[in-house]
């Protein structure tokens, strides 16, 4: 991981912060072609979309998948605020892109939710995700995990 992945990785925790300040769960995402050039970013609109669906990687995703082909985005990355959700690992890989890096950990994640978030969970690892798919996604993190959690304390109790 080099300086650009930190400085796209800390750029999504801005997006989770925008997302908490908008009435959203806190999580944010983009996608970077293999120069860095930021292709699309996007933040959960889980709460004000009413839509349970309406993660950030699915944002993001959405978006790049009509203006780029498989084989750009086989070379991009998507950069998570917090590990991707089975759902979202599974529309990283048919989408085509080829890496990823997040920061919390889902662990960590529910960790910091507790008995919070009032939905049922569903504990699948991105990497147990990805460990069946060919071609294989790579993965990397968790990164910078306590910075990622901070903009989620506090959220999951309140809600």
């Amino acid at each position: 991981m080099d300086d650009a992945d930190q400085k796209l990785l800390r750029e999504t925790f801005r997006l989770a912060w925008a997302a908490r300040e908008r009435g959203d769960r806190p999580f944010g995402a983009l996608v970077a072609d293999a120069t860095g050039v930021v292709l699309a970013a996007a933040h959960d609109s889980v709460v004000t979309d009413r839509d349970p669906v309406a993660h950030a990687e699915l944002g993001v995703i959405r978006a790049v998948r009509g203006l780029h082909d498989r084989a750009r985005l086989r070379r991009c990355t998507l950069y998570a605020s917090a590990e991707p959700c089975a759902m979202c690992a599974g529309a990283i890989f048919w989408s085509g892109i080829g890496r990823v890096v997040f920061g919390m950990s889902m662990t960590r994640l529910h960790e910091t939710m507790g008995r919070g978030g009032g939905e049922g969970r569903l504990t699948v690892p991105c990497r147990g995700v990805f460990a069946c798919a060919r071609p294989l996604v790579e993965v990397v993190g968790p990164v910078f995990q306590a910075e990622a959690q901070e903009c989620h304390r506090g959220y999951w109790q309140a809600g």
